[in-house]
């Protein structure tokens, strides 16, 4: 192969094949391109070296015969053909290219960036416009605008875009008259022209905004589509994904289709609409679930999904991580997780959605989105409301009762919990009755009633979110106001004395009769850790235990609140004891 450079390019010349190939470098700018292509000829290849070509004096390459032009590297983030966008006159022409080769010939750009071209004033495609077939590959369009639509580009027909980024470009992404954007290319907008008849395909593929206007035809496959607006044609989609919708006239067949927004379809739309779900890809719907974390005190959701499948994303995008997103005033991300070729994810969080009993149900939406190396390339699960549960029942109270002379109060520590919200108290006038309505309820780890006779009694702690813990032991108050509790005819306990104590406290009480007793103490979590009389029988009259503050196996017990409960035939009573250190 020989070769020869001349004004800063490199001209190949293979010794068999007819083709050459000539190297560019980026100092001599667009210019220099455009000096390419002037001497090549149809099926030459120009190769661009990596930099950024600068246009001085060019409204744009003007491309009249079917050649290649591609970067070197491959990759258009180090090769870049920069446009004097908004340095000239406002009606002035700026573009990367202006294609109009022969019919049936296809010009092909490859592996590029453009930034800042501009259209004239009249015209559309602000980066390229081509009135004959062009193969589009590996691009990155942006910063470019056409008076006319199609800031990134305008294509005619039988074109191909493949592989490329049109991002960030000023009034309208791209206009495309009759082809195929495939290989998950990415486009901030795609705006089909009203002014002719458009027919595009659209395979694997990402599309922000997509306008649909005039006489254009559109088939979607295996692609996802941010906003839809149709405000005439026909479109036909298959296994593809809508996030946004608007319609107002024209044909739209929908199949095997994913939609986010339940209200994609607007019931006084003017559009046809046909859905149907035969035949689909069972590959192709991915999905998520927002499930309460069980046993904890509500506030806790687990997030549980796999990665989609090649259906939904081509193999050739990368999904780098995943985004946990809340639907609040606009999506707002509370969590996420990294990709793994496991595929398997569960992640828990935080929510403020907390059902409580008896309440309307307070929920939000939740979805999954994929991100991925592709600026602008996201994917989505639908969305989903979801809410938190409290599955945890406050803990059973230890009540206890005291008996005074014109008063009785019942008494029990309020528990541990995050949660807690109130006791109630409920009042019974033989032994074993049902609670029904609670007598009263109180935050307060005590309540007291002065209008006494020998009535039962049960409490019951409630929470925040409604769920209620089992009874306490059933509590008897054991004798009317004018009965003096010391009187030797009745059952009672007194409260034990000293209290609070340290080391020991006594406990006295009185029985009617020859009774089997058992006096047993207890924890605040309810657990026995000691045992001063078990099932003996005692004589009527009064009697006297002493707890010397340890445990049953005469461990020291360490500060904190007790409960002595007395067990005297079918009686029983309570008191609450403090220990001190």
């Amino acid at each position: 192969m020989r070769y020869s450079i001349f004004f800063g390019l490199c001209l190949i010349f293979p010794l068999i094949a007819s083709a050459a190939t000539y190297v560019v470098g980026p100092e001599s700018g667009m210019s220099g391109i455009q000096s390419a292509v002037n001497a090549a000829a149809p099926g030459d290849t120009i190769a661009l070296g990596n930099g950024v070509y600068n246009n001085s004096d060019l409204p744009a390459i003007d491309v009249d015969k079917s050649i290649v032009i591609k970067s070197q590297s491959g990759d258009p983030e180090q090769c870049v053909i920069n446009c004097p966008y908004g340095e000239q006159g406002p009606y002035e022409e700026w573009r990367a290219f202006n294609i109009h080769a022969s019919l049936g010939d296809t010009v092909s750009i490859i592996g590029l960036s453009i930034f800042g071209g501009r259209s004239g004033e009249f015209n559309a495609g602000g980066g390229i416009y081509a009135a004959s077939p062009a193969l589009l590959q590996d691009l990155i369009i942006e910063e470019c605008y056409a008076r006319e639509g199609g800031s990134a580009f305008y294509l005619g027909a039988f074109s191909v875009v493949r592989s490329c980024i049109i991002r960030n470009n000023i009034a309208g992404g791209a206009m495309l008259v009759e082809g195929v954007i495939e290989d998950s290319s990415f486009f901030d907008n795609l705006k089909l022209n009203e002014f002719a008849v458009t027919n595009v395909i659209v395979n694997r593929s990402f599309l922000s905004s997509l306008e649909m206007d005039g006489e254009c035809t559109v088939e979607l496959n295996y692609s996802t589509i941010g906003n839809l607006w149709m405000f005439s044609g026909q479109l036909t989609a298959s296994h593809s994904t809508f996030e946004f919708g608007q319609f107002d006239l024209g044909i739209a067949v929908f199949s095997c289709c994913y939609f986010l927004d339940p209200d994609f379809f607007l019931p006084d739309t003017s559009c046809i609409i046909e859905i149907s779900y035969n035949d689909c890809d069972p590959d192709f719907i991915w999905t998520a679930t927002f499930e309460d974390f069980p046993g904890d005190n509500g506030g806790l959701l687990v997030a549980t999904w796999d990665n989609p499948s090649d259906s939904i994303v081509d193999p050739s995008t990368t999904i780098y991580s995943y985004s946990i997103q809340r639907e609040d005033d606009s999506w707002t991300t509370i969590g996420g997780a990294t990709w793994s070729p496991s595929g398997e994810y569960n992640v828990v969080l935080q929510t403020s959605d907390i059902f409580t009993i008896g309440q309307p149900v307070n929920s939000s939406n939740y979805r999954i989105v994929a991100n991925t190396t592709t600026p602008g390339v996201e994917f989505f699960t639908p969305k989903f409301s979801a809410y938190s549960i409290d599955n945890i029942a406050p803990p059973m109270p230890i009540a206890a009762i005291e008996d005074g002379i014109g008063f009785r109060t019942l008494l029990w520590e309020i528990p541990d919990i995050p949660d807690y919200l109130e006791a109630c108290v409920f009042r019974g006038s033989e032994p074993g009755f049902v609670p029904g309505e609670p007598l009263a309820c109180t935050p307060s780890n005590e309540w007291s009633e002065s209008h006494l006779s020998y009535y039962y009694y049960r409490v019951e702690f409630k929470d925040i979110h409604g769920n209620l813990s089992e009874f306490s032991d059933e509590l008897v108050g054991n004798f009317p106001t004018s009965v003096d509790p010391d009187s030797p005819h009745v059952f009672s306990v007194k409260q034990n004395f000293p209290n609070p104590f340290n080391p020991s406290t006594i406990i006295e009480f009185s029985l009617p009769d020859n009774l089997f007793v058992s006096l047993l103490v207890y924890d605040v979590s309810g657990r026995r850790v000691n045992t001063l009389i078990l099932h003996e029988s005692l004589d009527a009259g009064h009697h006297m235990a002493t707890w010397d503050g340890t445990f049953e196996n005469g461990r020291r017990a360490p500060a904190g609140v007790y409960f002595c409960k007395l067990i005297a035939g079918k009686n029983t009573a309570v008191r609450r004891m403090v220990l001190l250190k």
